[in-house]
């Protein structure tokens, strides 16, 4: 990131404005750890537990849903 920050710095003009890029760019990639360590498993996990009726379209989880289905939302 040092090099590329060194490189796009004098293309931009301003090591302020290549600075301020990189910053952003580690920010965006904070956001995308956290997301991926919180609440991707939970989603992957209830995402491998649903099934979808071939017959009727609609998609339930059998372990938790009692014989009823419910919708989600594509």
């Amino acid at each position: 990131m040092i090099i590329a920050l060194a490189l796009v710095g004098p293309i931009l003009g301003s090591r302020l404005v290549a600075l301020a890029l990189f910053l952003l760019g580690a920010v965006l990639l904070g956001r995308a750890v956290r997301y991926n360590r919180t609440i991707w498993p939970d989603d992957l996990l209830r995402w491998r537990a649903t099934f979808r009726c071939q017959r009727c379209g609609r998609s339930f989880i059998p372990a938790t849903d009692g014989g009823g289905s419910f919708r989600i939302s594509s």
